[in-house]
């Protein structure tokens, strides 16, 4: 059997275990420092009074026997049969203390009495002794000297045990419901969103522990802030000259014999303006943008016409879906890179498609190209990250999948990139995004 992995498993298998030491010692204990000296005590005087009954009979005419042992036989404590047998029972299995009082009794009677124990009609000890040439049993109660206590102490243990048990899952439920939150808290800094749900009131160190959370969020997005400014003026401020060449370009006059210069200057140009527009749209991909009731399987087949080339036949395959909080802008950013990709890299059919999974949706865009080698799936998706194989012939700075992963983390989702199922060569890029209930206010 394995241990639990989670901190709540191992803590409660740790008290159970610790709780149940606490009873076997208490047991152990409560039989060494109480029963045992009560069982002394029982067979201390049980021998005295057969002793002093024993040696009352054995003094006595007689004739005067009988009288004696009717009179203590009316006194209901002590019994005196004279002659016969009397047949032992077997003490219950959960009377160990009963049980342990007769093994240690017997030893102590000598080995011309006889010990046996009836249940019935009374619980009651018989004892022969021999009084001159025949012999009596005397019964002796064992309500007072031995009362049962083993099921009411048995009971007694399992309840205080469950009292423990729940106190300790109580402890623990408050420790472990504070950390959950952290968790969850935790995976919203990693996908960039703001940590929501932090314990309020939680123990010291949590509550230290959430503080740490929220000054660590508070300073990413204060990062990411500044990165994002900072990218946006760069790139503004390349557009300008860069709008000033084009138009420095389509002034000069034309002269055949600078056809092929002007036409590579004109495509340098353009790679220029689509990496400097990429800049722009990573630093401000969903910037203020608030959320919408989105139709979105609309949105993606609008963008998904827009984005249609002869090269790209494209296939939708577009589950029906309820209208969604949705940023669209950013969405049609997300779509519109994914299929680009699939145009520059991987020409030839398209496959896109939505589907619904409990609270979360599926965006998918199969391409049927040459795919992308397993260990290079991560890195491809961080900014600025373009493979050897991309980095002729199609202009571009590595932040298409980059914007994706923005914009999806904006939905509380992600992408994940993979080979296709069917067997067939080509790429998988997966969205999976978790719009915000209709009544959400977006970050």
């Amino acid at each position: 059997m394995k241990a639990p992995r989670t901190l709540f498993g191992q803590h409660l298998l740790l008290l159970v275990g610790l709780i149940a030491g606490a009873q076997l010692v208490g047991g152990l204990l409560f039989h060494q420092l109480v029963q045992k000296p009560r069982v002394a005590a029982m067979i201390y005087h049980t021998r005295n009074h057969l002793n002093a009954v024993q040696a009352a009979l054995h003094q006595l005419p007689e004739a005067q026997r009988a009288a004696y042992a009717t009179e203590l036989t009316a006194s209901g404590h002590t019994l005196v049969q004279r002659g016969g047998s009397i047949s032992g029972q077997t003490p219950p299995r959960f009377d160990y203390l009963l049980r342990y009082a007769l093994g240690q009794l017997q030893p102590e009677l000598g080995p011309d009495r006889l010990l046996q124990w009836q249940r019935q009609p009374q619980p009651r000890l018989w004892v022969r002794v021999p009084v001159g040439a025949e012999h009596y049993w005397i019964g002796l109660s064992t309500q007072g000297l031995l009362p049962n206590m083993g099921l009411p102490l048995l009971w007694a243990s399992v309840a205080s045990g469950l009292l423990a048990l729940m106190g300790a899952w109580l402890i623990q439920r408050r420790i472990n419901r504070p950390l959950r939150q952290l968790v969850r808290a935790a995976a919203d800094i990693g996908q960039g969103q703001p940590p929501d749900g932090l314990p309020q009131h939680a123990p010291l160190e949590i509550a230290q522990l959430a503080d740490s959370l929220r000054q660590l969020s508070a300073s990413l997005s204060q990062q990411d802030r500044e990165r994002a400014i900072m990218l946006a003026g760069v790139s503004h401020d390349l557009r300008t000259p860069l709008t000033k060449l084009q138009l420095a370009l389509a002034m000069l006059t034309p002269q055949p014999a600078d056809d092929d210069l002007r036409a590579s200057m004109e495509r340098q140009l353009g790679t220029i303006d689509s990496i400097v527009g990429q800049f722009i749209d990573y630093a401000r991909v969903g910037g203020g943008e608030a959320a919408q009731l989105t139709d979105l399987n609309a949105l993606l087949a609008r963008t998904a016409h827009a984005c249609q080339t002869p090269e790209q036949p494209q296939h939708l395959d577009l589950q029906p879906l309820p209208p969604l909080m949705l940023r669209p802008v950013a969405l049609t950013r997300l779509l519109g890179n994914l299929l680009e990709n699939a145009r520059r890299y991987a020409p030839g059919p398209v496959t896109l498609r939505t589907r619904q999974n409990g609270d979360e949706v599926e965006i998918t865009v199969e391409d049927s190209g040459p795919g992308i080698a397993p260990e290079h799936l991560a890195r491809v998706q961080q900014p600025f990250e373009r493979l050897e194989s991309a980095r002729s012939g199609h202009p571009g700075a590595g932040l298409g999948l980059a914007i994706v992963e923005r914009v999806a983390r904006l939905h509380h989702g992600s992408l994940t990139l993979g080979p296709r199922s069917d067997g067939h060569s080509g790429l998988v890029a997966r969205v999976r995004l978790r719009p915000m209930p209709s009544a959400a206010r977006p970050h």
